[in-house]
């Protein structure tokens, strides 16, 4: 007993900060939603290094009163009870907990464990690496210096342990008495105790021998760890930007891709667009606490990624399936009909068009409650949406004209609440999609749009064809410097275009495609049909301009960029015929370069190769799928000024040339502006620019949406999303992604506490 009030006599003042610390850190968590998240971790970091001065004071404390590490026993091997001690807490205990929170996972469906996502391999090899480390007596030679080195990379490993979990060791006081597992909380902090005091002594050991070698060492030990991980992650963020260069105009390079390496960053990147309250939720899903949010900030660079570019990527280099499938019949709702549709029109004289309100009327005619609206349709070219509304109880709200990425971030999160969102936006060129959402059980909703236009047209919805009335109409081309609009009567003056027919075959080398019986299939369409000089390509997610059985198949099957290369590779003369070949299209992403398949109005669809050697025909406007057919559909084609356009009736928009600014004239404008945002090759921060210009003219485009909100807090989520994606205020980290701390930070700062502690120590020493 005597011993015991000694001993709580010398350290009584580090006791309690070691004590107080976790608990001062618990009330910081949960005070968490209110403070920023920079002050909460600034705050748990210094709570750490209080931590680790307390350690280390405590420890020179009992080794000045001789309690622990005497001189004459410094050399002493360790005994059998206290290597039995290190060798449950610093290797049996923490393979337990890492288990434990894998079995998590697996309950989880793979979701992620309860403290985050500690299923690699490495998270058990280091641990059992540190803990044999800390079983063996470290003399005085060189291989004892090579010894403590990786001790040194061990401790970089348990600090960050301790760092994750310190703010969770008041839950493990509960853990115990409920459950008997909070003990594994106290894990990291036990072994991260004893580890300090090991290299304590260890450095009272070799100080004499290796007096100038051993700073080096514990640098260099301090900074093996986070220097593999700085590699890695620059290697993933190359290979991540490599994968990016598919989605754009320099997919034509077609780099190198490790879809392993890729598939980590996608899987790191998937929280990204998760809002986290608080820092509890740091812990959970497939997240790496603090390592997650650097990775994130390094290869993606703090930048947002929109859900639907994910998908896409995914489904090109992992062949995951398509979430807006390329042979669906229909993208329209489930019982939720269109029921009515109505239109109100107004000419104005000074720009010459009629500006028209599309009014619908919706009903759920079903008996489900929280019901959505969802449908799509080709907008005429020519056309334009201006605005939106949609009824709100019996209050007719505006659309607020927003940056897609946002709005549709947004609109999917409030489908998970019986909240009042409409949305409108393109889909494809000239595609438009629009959702309402939720109906009740019978319940009729009202929405509209508006559209300016100068010809009379038709657009089509759910099947009800609605009239765009227009009395006056245009007859002449609209010519714009990048931009000419033909008006369909002046079509009737153009002579037809004369080209021949150019097949271009694309076979499925994606992963588990039947490449080899594909080629097969081919060859018995050629002989059938008896067409020569066709040429063929082969795509997996990069594509082959040539077909070679020893092709690695990997990735899904990038099928809209071996048409983008096909179209640019047509001679003069001749338009192209094109044929997939491929058991399941599903697995390709959808073709989104309208603008450069009407370049070949004579022929309008690309085709699926059938066992049978059928043709299943899908649109280059909108990927719809249709009939099948023996032999391909081909138009006839008219010739403007040597651009050819269509012989179908209708109204059309060439792009040509280079954009000379605006005009004076707010329609001839909406087609300069269009033209913008349908050149491929524009990059972030001219997509920015564009946006800004679709604001000002409010005229709906492919980079942003109309939509309506129920609240305040809805618009101001928006807001400040749009803004993150926008770049419009100074932070770097989006709204979305939580600030965590260095861990590499939290150890320098504990090991220089260490060496100045310990010059104190020696200083006092010899002054006595």
């Amino acid at each position: 007993m005597k011993k015991i009030e000694e001993f709580i006599a010398i350290v009584r003042i580090e006791l309690i900060i070691c004590i107080a610390v976790p608990f001062i850190t618990a009330v910081l968590l949960s005070q968490s939603q209110t403070l920023s998240n920079d002050i909460f971790y600034m705050s748990m970091v210094g709570l750490f290094c209080i931590l680790t001065y307390g350690l280390i004071k405590m420890y020179f404390k009992l080794k000045k009163k001789d309690v622990i590490v005497s001189e004459e026993n410094l050399n002493k091997p360790k005994s059998t009870n206290y290597r039995v001690f290190v060798f449950i807490t610093a290797i049996i205990l923490p393979l337990a907990g890492l288990s434990l929170n894998n079995d998590f996972v697996l309950m989880s469906m793979g979701d992620g464990g309860i403290f985050g996502d500690f299923s690699s391999p490495w998270f058990f090899i280091i641990a059992v690496l540190n803990g044999a480390i800390m079983l063996i007596d470290i003399k005085e030679n060189k291989q004892s210096l090579a010894l403590f080195y990786l001790k040194i990379v061990g401790f970089t490993y348990i600090s960050y342990f301790t760092i994750v979990f310190i703010q969770l060791i008041p839950i493990g006081f509960y853990g115990i008495v409920f459950y008997g597992l909070g003990l594994l909380i106290f894990v990291p902090v036990t072994v991260f105790i004893t580890e300090v005091f090991q290299i304590l002594q260890d450095i009272r050991k070799l100080k004499i021998k290796f007096k100038k070698s051993i700073v080096a060492v514990i640098i260099l030990g301090i900074m093996t760890l986070p220097a593999i991980l700085a590699a890695n992650f620059y290697i993933d963020k190359v290979n991540f930007n490599n994968a990016m260069s598919y989605l754009s105009a320099d997919s034509m390079k077609m780099p190198a891709v490790s879809i392993s390496r890729l598939n980590r960053a996608m899987a790191f990147m998937g929280n990204s667009l998760n809002t986290r309250r608080n820092a509890f939720d740091s812990f959970s899903g497939k997240h790496i606490p603090i390592i997650s949010t650097y990775y994130q900030n390094v290869v993606l660079e703090n930048k947002l990624l929109a859900p639907d570019t994910m998908q896409r990527m995914s489904v090109i280099f992992s062949g995951a399936d398509n979430d807006q499938p390329i042979n669906a019949e229909s993208n329209r709702s489930l019982n939720v009909d269109l029921i009515n549709a109505s239109t109100t029109a107004e000419y104005d004289r000074e720009l010459g068009i009629y500006k028209t309100w599309v009014d619908l009327e919706i009903r759920n005619n079903s008996d489900q409650r929280l019901a959505e609206y969802k449908t799509d349709f080709i907008l005429p070219d020519g056309c334009f949406i201006k605005d939106y509304y949609l009824h709100v109880g019996n209050e007719r709200r505006q659309g607020i004209l927003t940056d897609k990425r946002a709005a549709l971030i947004i609109y999917n999160n409030i489908l998970r609440t019986p909240k009042d969102p409409g949305i409108i936006y393109y889909k494809g060129d000239n595609q438009i999609e629009l959702r309402v959402y939720p109906f009740s059980a019978g319940e009729v909703r009202k929405t509209g749009f508006l559209v300016w236009h100068s010809q009379a047209e038709v657009i089509n919805i759910d099947g009800r064809p609605i009239n765009l009335y227009a009395d006056v109409s245009i007859s002449e081309p609209i010519n714009i410097p990048g931009v000419s609009f033909i008006p369909a009567s002046y079509k009737k003056n153009l002579t037809a275009l004369q080209r021949s027919p150019k097949y271009y075959f694309v076979i499925d080398a994606s992963e588990n495609s039947l490449y080899n019986e594909h080629i097969l299939k081919i060859n018995d369409y050629l002989e059938r049909t008896k067409i020569d000089k066709a040429k063929v390509y082969a795509a997996s997610y990069k594509v082959y301009d040539s077909v070679d059985r020893s092709i690695k198949k990997e990735g899904g099957f990038n099928l809209p960029l071996a048409m983008e290369m096909i179209f640019n590779d047509v001679e003069d003369g001749y338009y192209p015929v094109i044929i997939a070949v491929s058991d399941n299209l599903n697995k390709s992403p959808n073709f989104k370069r309208n603008d450069l398949a009407k370049r070949f109005p004579e022929s309008g669809y690309y085709y699926n190769l059938g066992y049978d050697l059928s043709l299943t025909p899908y649109s280059f406007s909108d990927n719809k799928r249709h009939d099948s057919v023996k032999t391909p559909i081909i138009s006839d084609a008219l010739d403007y000024n040597g651009h050819a356009v269509s012989d179908n009736g209708r109204s059309e928009t060439i792009l040509h040339g280079e954009f000379n600014g605006y005009t004076d004239n707010d329609y001839h404008n909406t087609f300069i502006l269009q033209g913008k945002c349908s050149d491929y090759n524009n990059d972030n921060n001219i997509q920015i620019d564009l946006i800004r210009q679709s604001f000002r003219q409010r005229l709906l485009t492919k980079y942003t949406s109309f939509i309506v909100l129920e609240t305040k807090q809805q618009e101001n989520d928006l807001m400040e999303l749009q803004a993150r994606f926008m770049n419009e205020d100074n932070e770097t980290a989006p709204a979305v992604m939580m600030s965590e701390p260095g861990f590499l930070i939290c150890i320098v700062t504990s090991l220089l506490l260490i060496m100045v502690i310990k010059r104190r120590a020696l200083r006092n020493s010899k002054s006595i």
